[in-house]
């Protein structure tokens, strides 16, 4: 899996077509972001990475053997820079916490339930909603929808708390977003 972060914890790529083990450099080479920053799409945009990725002019990976205060330095602010990809990965699976347990689905649906994921993730984001684990529950759990959290089917009883009309709003947007998650589904 591939992902590329904004400062802002939004998922501005992602590639999950590729095996567990594939080599990151491989999983970037074969990438549509990779075509795009070598055409100068992105003008003078930079991708930080870690050492498993090779060095481009448009992608900065730490220094091997750093010398000088001035190599240490920047490594240490890469390294530093890059750790908003880790945050964001902290953010994304405690929101989202199947992404830290397992799936007990096949190898292709746990893709597509990634990127679904993925897109929720920056639809709550650029919502500004800090959304908890506790909160997804509600609203997934109430009117019998799919409980991502422990994969189960809920009924509407399980709901302790009476939807507020924020979360009857997120029930509608996720009824939408769960009918699409079903034609998405549907086409693996």
């Amino acid at each position: 899996m591939q992902v590329i972060s904004d400062t802002k914890l939004c998922i501005q790529d992602i590639v999950g077509r590729w095996p567990r083990r594939s080599h990151d450099q491989t999983i970037f080479d074969n990438s549509r972001i990779k075509a795009r920053f070598e055409v100068n799409e992105f003008g003078n945009g930079l991708l930080l990475g870690d050492r498993g990725y090779g060095i481009k002019p448009y992608l900065i990976t730490p220094l091997l053997n750093p010398v000088t205060d001035a190599e240490q330095l920047l490594n240490e602010s890469q390294i530093r820079s890059r750790n908003v990809v880790e945050r964001l990965f902290s953010v994304w699976k405690r929101r989202f916490p199947i992404l830290s347990f397992g799936m007990r689905v096949s190898l292709e649906r746990s893709k597509a339930i990634i990127v679904a994921t993925a897109v929720l993730h920056n639809l709550a984001i650029s919502e500004g909603e800090d959304v908890h684990p506790e909160q997804i529950k509600v609203i997934l759990m109430a009117k019998g929808l799919y409980d991502i959290t422990s994969g189960y089917e809920k009924e509407p009883a399980d709901v302790a708390l009476k939807p507020s009309w924020k979360l009857k709003a997120q029930l509608r947007e996720w009824r939408t977003v769960q009918k699409y998650l079903r034609e998405v589904m549907a086409s693996i």
